[in-house]
């Protein structure tokens, strides 16, 4: 999870989704601090109120993406 206290977001991780190249992006372009590890959900009390997202994609292709990866 990451946030970011000047613009009060929080970018929630998901396996599989490209968090990680999204991360990248908004650590580049905001002050951002990690908490938790890779793909924590529980936000901290003084975060809470911030805005939440996260990115989703298709199941299917999810499913596929953690397969093959699960298959090396």
């Amino acid at each position: 999870m990451l946030i970011c206290d000047k613009h009060k977001f929080v970018f929630l991780r998901i396996p599989k989704t490209a968090s990680r190249s999204i991360s990248r992006i908004l650590e580049k372009n905001f002050t951002c601090r990690s908490i938790g590890y890779h793909h924590c959900n529980k936000i901290p009390k003084e975060a809470i109120e911030y805005f939440r997202f996260a990115v989703v994609r298709n199941p299917y292709e999810r499913a596929i993406s953690a397969w093959k990866q699960w298959e090396k």
